[in-house]
Protein backbone atom coordinates (compact mmCIF):
# COMPACT_ATOMS: atom_id res chain seq x y z
CA UNK A 1 0.00 0.00 0.00
CA UNK A 2 1.03 3.59 -0.68
CA UNK A 3 -1.92 5.57 0.72
CA UNK A 4 -0.55 8.60 2.76
CA UNK A 5 -0.92 9.91 6.18
CA UNK A 6 -4.09 12.06 6.83
CA UNK A 7 -4.00 15.29 8.69
CA UNK A 8 -4.92 14.11 12.04
CA UNK A 9 -3.17 11.21 11.75
CA UNK A 10 0.27 13.16 11.44
CA UNK A 11 -1.02 15.16 14.48
CA UNK A 12 -0.87 11.86 16.58
CA UNK A 13 2.48 10.99 14.95
CA UNK A 14 4.63 14.16 15.98
CA UNK A 15 3.01 14.01 19.15
CA UNK A 16 3.41 10.73 19.55
CA UNK A 17 7.31 10.91 18.73
CA UNK A 18 7.21 14.03 21.08
CA UNK A 19 5.91 12.09 24.08
CA UNK A 20 8.51 9.36 23.58
CA UNK A 21 11.76 12.21 23.30
CA UNK A 22 10.11 13.50 26.58
CA UNK A 23 9.91 10.19 28.16
CA UNK A 24 6.16 9.64 28.86
CA UNK A 25 5.71 6.20 29.74
CA UNK A 26 1.75 5.92 29.28
CA UNK A 27 0.78 7.02 25.92
CA UNK A 28 -3.17 7.30 25.18
CA UNK A 29 -4.15 7.46 21.61
CA UNK A 30 -7.90 7.69 21.67
CA UNK A 31 -9.60 7.95 17.94
CA UNK A 32 -12.64 6.66 16.44
CA UNK A 33 -12.87 3.67 14.16
CA UNK A 34 -11.57 4.68 10.40
CA UNK A 35 -8.99 6.52 11.89
CA UNK A 36 -6.29 3.93 10.96
CA UNK A 37 -4.74 3.60 14.70
CA UNK A 38 -2.74 0.77 13.55
CA UNK A 39 -1.07 2.42 11.03
CA UNK A 40 -0.67 5.41 13.00
CA UNK A 41 1.02 3.64 15.54
CA UNK A 42 3.79 2.12 12.77
CA UNK A 43 4.10 5.42 11.99
CA UNK A 44 5.22 6.51 15.72
CA UNK A 45 7.28 3.22 16.11
CA UNK A 46 9.56 3.81 12.57
CA UNK A 47 9.66 7.74 13.26
CA UNK A 48 10.88 7.50 16.63
CA UNK A 49 13.49 4.45 15.56
CA UNK A 50 12.07 2.11 18.06
CA UNK A 51 13.42 -1.72 17.06
CA UNK A 52 11.58 -4.04 19.61
CA UNK A 53 7.55 -3.54 19.76
CA UNK A 54 5.05 -5.45 22.06
CA UNK A 55 1.31 -5.43 20.46
CA UNK A 56 -1.04 -6.90 23.44
CA UNK A 57 -4.32 -7.39 23.49
CA UNK A 58 -7.11 -9.40 25.17
CA UNK A 59 -9.21 -9.44 21.84
CA UNK A 60 -7.53 -11.74 18.98
CA UNK A 61 -9.69 -10.45 16.22
CA UNK A 62 -7.53 -7.62 15.60
CA UNK A 63 -4.30 -9.52 15.37
CA UNK A 64 -4.81 -9.87 11.18
CA UNK A 65 -4.59 -6.31 10.93
CA UNK A 66 -1.53 -5.74 12.72
CA UNK A 67 -0.12 -8.27 10.67
CA UNK A 68 -1.80 -6.77 7.42
CA UNK A 69 -1.24 -3.21 7.90
CA UNK A 70 3.17 -3.70 7.88
CA UNK A 71 2.38 -4.12 4.11
CA UNK A 72 3.04 -0.70 3.95
CA UNK A 73 6.08 1.33 1.54
CA UNK A 74 6.34 2.93 4.72
CA UNK A 75 7.14 -0.45 7.13
CA UNK A 76 7.24 -3.58 4.95
CA UNK A 77 11.45 -3.41 4.05
CA UNK A 78 12.01 -2.81 7.55
CA UNK A 79 8.88 -4.47 10.17
CA UNK A 80 8.96 -8.18 10.97
CA UNK A 81 5.75 -8.86 12.62
CA UNK A 82 6.37 -11.89 15.07
CA UNK A 83 3.23 -14.22 16.39
CA UNK A 84 2.06 -17.55 17.50
CA UNK A 85 2.17 -20.48 15.07
CA UNK A 86 -1.47 -21.70 14.44
CA UNK A 87 0.25 -25.05 13.25
CA UNK A 88 3.54 -25.33 15.65
CA UNK A 89 2.83 -24.71 19.16
CA UNK A 90 6.95 -24.18 19.88
CA UNK A 91 6.86 -21.86 17.03
CA UNK A 92 6.14 -18.50 15.36
CA UNK A 93 4.37 -17.47 11.95
CA UNK A 94 7.11 -14.75 10.87
CA UNK A 95 6.15 -11.96 8.44
CA UNK A 96 8.72 -10.09 6.58
CA UNK A 97 9.94 -8.88 3.42
CA UNK A 98 11.44 -11.46 1.03
CA UNK A 99 12.90 -10.46 -2.07
CA UNK A 100 10.76 -7.42 -3.19
CA UNK A 101 7.46 -8.75 -0.99
CA UNK A 102 5.88 -9.63 2.68
CA UNK A 103 6.20 -13.36 2.80
CA UNK A 104 4.75 -15.72 6.00
CA UNK A 105 7.18 -18.37 7.20
CA UNK A 106 6.47 -20.96 10.06
CA UNK A 107 8.86 -22.28 12.18
CA UNK A 108 11.46 -21.66 14.95
CA UNK A 109 12.69 -18.08 13.52
CA UNK A 110 15.70 -16.65 14.85
CA UNK A 111 14.44 -12.83 16.03
CA UNK A 112 18.15 -12.18 16.74
CA UNK A 113 19.35 -12.72 12.91
CA UNK A 114 16.64 -9.65 12.16
CA UNK A 115 17.63 -7.55 14.94
CA UNK A 116 21.19 -7.77 13.84
CA UNK A 117 19.91 -6.75 10.03
CA UNK A 118 18.10 -3.42 11.76
CA UNK A 119 14.78 -4.71 11.33
CA UNK A 120 12.06 -3.05 13.79
CA UNK A 121 10.45 -6.29 15.17
CA UNK A 122 6.98 -5.94 15.96
CA UNK A 123 5.56 -9.00 18.44
CA UNK A 124 2.04 -10.13 18.67
CA UNK A 125 0.35 -11.93 21.55
CA UNK A 126 -2.80 -12.20 22.84
CA UNK A 127 -3.92 -13.87 26.23
CA UNK A 128 -4.96 -17.04 24.39
CA UNK A 129 -1.27 -17.23 24.03
CA UNK A 130 0.03 -17.78 26.53
CA UNK A 131 -1.16 -21.29 27.30
CA UNK A 132 1.22 -24.14 28.69
CA UNK A 133 3.67 -24.53 31.40
CA UNK A 134 5.90 -21.87 32.61
CA UNK A 135 9.24 -24.09 31.28
CA UNK A 136 7.13 -24.36 27.82
CA UNK A 137 6.86 -21.02 27.93
CA UNK A 138 10.40 -20.04 28.30
CA UNK A 139 11.60 -22.09 26.21
CA UNK A 140 8.89 -20.76 23.08
CA UNK A 141 9.74 -17.07 24.09
CA UNK A 142 13.44 -17.61 24.47
CA UNK A 143 15.03 -14.47 22.83
CA UNK A 144 11.61 -12.90 22.73
CA UNK A 145 11.37 -11.57 26.36
CA UNK A 146 15.34 -11.52 27.36
CA UNK A 147 15.55 -7.99 25.97
CA UNK A 148 13.74 -5.02 26.81
CA UNK A 149 11.30 -3.66 24.56
CA UNK A 150 11.23 -0.24 23.48
CA UNK A 151 7.15 -0.26 23.76
CA UNK A 152 4.41 -2.35 24.82
CA UNK A 153 0.84 -1.41 22.75
CA UNK A 154 -2.11 -1.91 24.53
CA UNK A 155 -5.08 -2.69 21.59
CA UNK A 156 -8.62 -1.92 22.31
CA UNK A 157 -7.27 -1.14 25.59
CA UNK A 158 -10.48 -0.30 26.60
CA UNK A 159 -11.74 -3.70 26.59
CA UNK A 160 -10.61 -4.88 30.02
CA UNK A 161 -7.33 -3.51 30.29
CA UNK A 162 -7.71 -1.64 33.06
CA UNK A 163 -9.73 -4.79 35.10
CA UNK A 164 -7.48 -6.45 38.00
CA UNK A 165 -6.94 -9.61 35.52
CA UNK A 166 -6.06 -8.16 32.19
CA UNK A 167 -4.85 -5.17 33.89
CA UNK A 168 -2.07 -6.78 35.99
CA UNK A 169 -0.85 -7.84 32.87
CA UNK A 170 -1.00 -4.26 31.50
CA UNK A 171 0.44 -2.75 34.24
CA UNK A 172 -3.04 -0.68 34.09
CA UNK A 173 -5.22 -1.94 36.92
CA UNK A 174 -3.93 0.45 39.55
CA UNK A 175 -5.77 3.21 37.47
CA UNK A 176 -9.83 1.38 37.31
CA UNK A 177 -12.23 3.64 38.82
CA UNK A 178 -14.76 2.42 41.07
CA UNK A 179 -17.63 2.26 38.44
CA UNK A 180 -15.63 -0.83 36.94
CA UNK A 181 -15.47 -2.62 40.08
CA UNK A 182 -18.23 -5.14 39.21
CA UNK A 183 -17.21 -5.91 36.04
CA UNK A 184 -15.11 -8.56 37.12
CA UNK A 185 -18.34 -10.42 38.72
CA UNK A 186 -20.12 -11.05 35.16
CA UNK A 187 -20.77 -14.43 34.74
CA UNK A 188 -20.43 -14.12 30.69
CA UNK A 189 -16.70 -13.28 31.19
CA UNK A 190 -15.65 -15.63 33.82
CA UNK A 191 -13.61 -17.85 31.44
CA UNK A 192 -11.72 -14.73 30.16
CA UNK A 193 -11.12 -13.49 33.59
CA UNK A 194 -9.43 -17.04 34.55
CA UNK A 195 -7.46 -17.18 31.21
CA UNK A 196 -6.43 -13.46 32.36
CA UNK A 197 -5.21 -14.26 35.86
CA UNK A 198 -3.02 -17.05 34.85
CA UNK A 199 -1.75 -15.48 31.94
CA UNK A 200 -0.64 -12.56 34.53
CA UNK A 201 0.89 -14.96 37.14
CA UNK A 202 2.63 -16.33 33.59
CA UNK A 203 3.71 -12.54 32.46
CA UNK A 204 4.88 -12.17 35.97
CA UNK A 205 7.52 -15.18 35.64
CA UNK A 206 8.56 -14.43 31.88
CA UNK A 207 9.33 -11.01 33.40
CA UNK A 208 8.64 -8.96 30.00
CA UNK A 209 10.13 -5.60 30.49
CA UNK A 210 9.09 -2.49 28.17
CA UNK A 211 10.46 1.40 28.71
CA UNK A 212 6.28 2.55 28.06
CA UNK A 213 3.06 1.51 27.03
CA UNK A 214 0.87 2.76 24.23
CA UNK A 215 -2.51 2.80 24.51
CA UNK A 216 -4.83 2.62 21.93
CA UNK A 217 -9.21 3.04 21.86
CA UNK A 218 -11.54 4.18 20.01
CA UNK A 219 -13.72 4.29 23.31
CA UNK A 220 -11.41 5.38 26.32
CA UNK A 221 -13.93 6.79 28.65
CA UNK A 222 -12.90 4.71 32.07
CA UNK A 223 -9.37 5.64 31.08
CA UNK A 224 -10.22 9.22 31.12
CA UNK A 225 -12.36 9.19 34.18
CA UNK A 226 -9.77 7.86 36.43
CA UNK A 227 -7.69 10.64 35.62
CA UNK A 228 -4.43 8.31 35.17
CA UNK A 229 -3.61 10.76 31.78
CA UNK A 230 -3.18 13.66 33.96
CA UNK A 231 0.43 12.14 35.87
CA UNK A 232 3.22 13.50 34.64
CA UNK A 233 4.51 10.34 33.41
CA UNK A 234 0.92 10.21 30.95
CA UNK A 235 0.62 12.09 27.44
CA UNK A 236 -2.59 12.31 25.17
CA UNK A 237 -1.56 11.97 21.77
CA UNK A 238 -4.78 12.70 20.07
CA UNK A 239 -8.70 12.78 20.89
CA UNK A 240 -10.16 12.30 17.62
CA UNK A 241 -14.16 12.11 17.46
CA UNK A 242 -16.88 11.11 14.84
CA UNK A 243 -17.00 14.84 14.03
CA UNK A 244 -13.46 15.20 13.49
CA UNK A 245 -12.98 12.77 11.13
CA UNK A 246 -16.83 14.18 9.76
CA UNK A 247 -14.78 17.61 9.32
CA UNK A 248 -11.39 16.51 8.07
CA UNK A 249 -13.52 14.45 5.04
CA UNK A 250 -15.64 17.76 4.13
CA UNK A 251 -12.56 19.52 3.77
CA UNK A 252 -10.43 16.95 2.16
CA UNK A 253 -13.91 17.63 -0.39
CA UNK A 254 -13.34 21.32 -0.98
CA UNK A 255 -9.90 20.83 -1.63
CA UNK A 256 -10.43 18.50 -3.58
CA UNK A 257 -13.29 19.76 -5.45
CA UNK A 258 -14.11 17.80 -9.19
CA UNK A 259 -11.27 15.33 -8.56
CA UNK A 260 -12.34 11.39 -7.76
CA UNK A 261 -13.49 11.14 -4.33
CA UNK A 262 -13.41 7.90 -4.16
CA UNK A 263 -9.23 8.68 -3.07
CA UNK A 264 -10.27 10.58 -0.67
CA UNK A 265 -8.71 8.69 2.67
CA UNK A 266 -12.08 9.44 4.22
CA UNK A 267 -14.21 8.01 1.40
CA UNK A 268 -17.24 6.27 2.52
CA UNK A 269 -17.35 7.71 5.85
CA UNK A 270 -21.42 8.32 6.41
CA UNK A 271 -22.48 11.45 7.43
CA UNK A 272 -23.71 11.37 11.88
CA UNK A 273 -27.17 12.81 12.43
CA UNK A 274 -26.77 13.17 16.31
CA UNK A 275 -30.50 12.40 17.95
CA UNK A 276 -31.58 13.43 21.35
CA UNK A 277 -33.93 11.46 23.63
CA UNK A 278 -36.04 12.61 26.53
CA UNK A 279 -36.55 9.72 28.75
CA UNK A 280 -39.27 8.96 31.39
CA UNK A 281 -39.13 9.60 35.06
CA UNK A 282 -39.39 6.18 36.09
CA UNK A 283 -36.80 4.87 33.30
CA UNK A 284 -34.33 7.41 34.46
CA UNK A 285 -34.50 6.43 38.04
CA UNK A 286 -33.35 2.95 37.12
CA UNK A 287 -30.39 3.89 35.26
CA UNK A 288 -29.53 6.57 37.61
CA UNK A 289 -29.57 3.64 40.40
CA UNK A 290 -27.94 1.46 38.98
CA UNK A 291 -24.79 3.57 38.04
CA UNK A 292 -22.73 4.42 34.85
CA UNK A 293 -21.25 0.71 34.14
CA UNK A 294 -24.58 -1.46 34.73
CA UNK A 295 -27.78 1.45 33.51
CA UNK A 296 -28.64 -0.51 30.52
CA UNK A 297 -28.00 -3.85 32.07
CA UNK A 298 -30.42 -2.81 34.89
CA UNK A 299 -33.20 -1.30 32.31
CA UNK A 300 -33.19 -4.85 30.50
CA UNK A 301 -33.34 -7.22 33.47
CA UNK A 302 -35.91 -9.94 32.95
CA UNK A 303 -37.32 -12.44 35.64
CA UNK A 304 -38.41 -15.38 33.89
CA UNK A 305 -40.36 -13.74 29.91
CA UNK A 306 -40.70 -10.58 31.66
CA UNK A 307 -39.20 -7.15 32.30
CA UNK A 308 -38.77 -6.55 35.66
CA UNK A 309 -38.86 -2.75 35.27
CA UNK A 310 -41.84 -3.09 32.73
CA UNK A 311 -43.11 0.46 32.85
CA UNK A 312 -39.52 1.84 32.65
CA UNK A 313 -38.64 -0.65 28.98
CA UNK A 314 -42.17 0.54 27.86
CA UNK A 315 -41.62 4.53 28.08
CA UNK A 316 -38.34 3.90 26.64
CA UNK A 317 -40.19 2.32 23.45
CA UNK A 318 -42.69 4.87 23.16
CA UNK A 319 -39.89 7.64 22.95
CA UNK A 320 -37.90 5.92 20.39
CA UNK A 321 -41.10 4.46 18.28
CA UNK A 322 -44.21 6.20 19.55
CA UNK A 323 -47.33 5.71 18.79
CA UNK A 324 -46.39 2.46 17.22
CA UNK A 325 -47.66 3.55 14.13
CA UNK A 326 -44.91 3.07 11.94
CA UNK A 327 -42.60 6.06 12.19
CA UNK A 328 -39.92 6.96 15.14
CA UNK A 329 -40.98 9.29 17.75
CA UNK A 330 -38.01 11.24 17.38
CA UNK A 331 -38.40 12.05 13.54
CA UNK A 332 -42.06 13.02 13.97
CA UNK A 333 -40.75 15.44 16.33
CA UNK A 334 -38.04 16.95 14.77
Amino acid sequence: DTYPNTDLQEDAIKNGVQASENNKTNILMAAVMRFGKTHTSYEIVKEAGMKRVLVCSAKADVRTAWREDINHIHFYKDFVFFETSKNNHYGYDVTYCKGNKLVTESGMANMENFEKSGKTIIYFFTLQDLGGSINELKEKHKGIFDKEFDLMIVDETHYGSHANTFGNITGLAKNKIKDEEDDEDNASIEEEQKIARESSETLKKLNIRYKRVLQVSGTPYYILASNEMIAEDAEIISKVSYTDMLNARDKYEREHEGEDQSKSPYFGIPTLHKIGLRLNKECRKVMQNAGVTDSMTELFKVDGHKFIHENAVEGLMKSIFGDGKGSLAFLKNK
